[in-house]
């Protein structure tokens, strides 16, 4: 009797299972057929159904052509097939066999694509810096729908965790370079990426003081950071400079100061994801004369 109910379902992105229901009492064993589907379309999209192994049914085209890829014994009704073509569509049918011959195949192949690669696509990861709030998402391609994430080896930074949705977040509490290796497992498949992650100390202001100014002179000095990844962007978060005066980017105040006064103000150093901020008062006198 022929089998029906032929399903077929992508294990990986190699690998394919095919199920059916057994409606035969006297058969040996079960043959299970593929035929690739190129370009995803098969012979059933063009209104034929093979007959017998390596052939196609008769008075119809040659283009739907089975081959056989395995058996199973009877009262089986899975197989599964390896060794496929990623991404790659085929077309399966199954025929209960014994020493008298075989069943006519499903009249109705059943097309399945097998699941593309999966790719690990974070190759880097931005720094951190201690004390401060981290988080950093893993991104991944290919595959066949959702995927696990985990450390397999080595260690994250203390305070630093990763979930199975692949988000690595917390605040990291010691600096240093930490190497692990990243697991991704989905559709059958597990990959898996050496990643670093680069914490820097805390991000501080060293400047203490600022000297004052004197009305109609030149000024200038320079802002100086400690921590983060060494390297600073400086920006007048609030207050008032000295008109006449600014701050640019690299940590300079530099100007000449048009108006007396005290100006107080605070500054904000951005360095490797982390910020720091200092208040300071310049006063800006008239010149000393004799």
């Amino acid at each position: 009797a022929q089998p029906t109910n032929v399903v077929a379902a992508p294990v990986s992105n190699t690998g394919v299972q095919v199920t059916w229901t057994d409606n035969s009492y006297n058969e040996d064993e079960f043959r299970v057929d593929r035929e690739e589907v190129v370009g995803g379309v098969s012979g059933a999209d063009e209104g034929m159904s093979g007959a017998g192994e390596g052939m196609s049914g008769p008075g119809e085209g040659p283009s739907r052509v089975f081959a056989q890829v395995g058996s199973v014994g009877p009262n089986v009704t899975t197989f599964q097939d390896t060794g496929l073509d990623p991404g790659t569509a085929y077309s399966y049918r199954v025929r209960a066999c014994n020493e008298n011959g075989c069943s006519d195949p499903v009249a109705d192949p059943n097309d399945v694509t097998t699941y593309t690669a999966l790719v690990i696509e974070t190759t880097t990861l931005p720094g951190g810096v201690v004390g401060e709030a981290y988080q950093q998402t893993l991104s991944s391609s290919g595959g066949g729908g959702a995927v696990a994430w985990s450390v397999s080896s080595g260690s994250l930074p203390d305070g630093i965790t990763l979930t199975e949705a692949g988000v690595l977040s917390g605040t990291p509490a010691a600096s240093g370079t930490f190497g692990f290796t990243i697991q991704a497992v989905g559709a059958g498949q597990t990959v898996t990426q050496v990643l670093s992650l680069l914490i820097s100390p805390e991000l501080m202001v060293s400047t203490s003081t600022l000297p004052n100014g004197v009305l109609g002179f030149a000024y200038a000095t320079r802002l100086e950071g400690s921590g983060g990844d060494g390297v600073y962007t400086w920006a007048l978060s609030a207050g008032t400079l000295p008109p006449g005066m600014m701050l640019d980017a690299g940590g300079w105040l530099i100007g000449t100061p048009t108006t007396l006064g005290a100006y107080t103000f605070t500054v904000e150093a951005t360095s490797g994801g982390g910020t720091a901020t200092a208040e300071f008062t310049i006063g800006v006198y008239n010149p000393l004369v004799i």
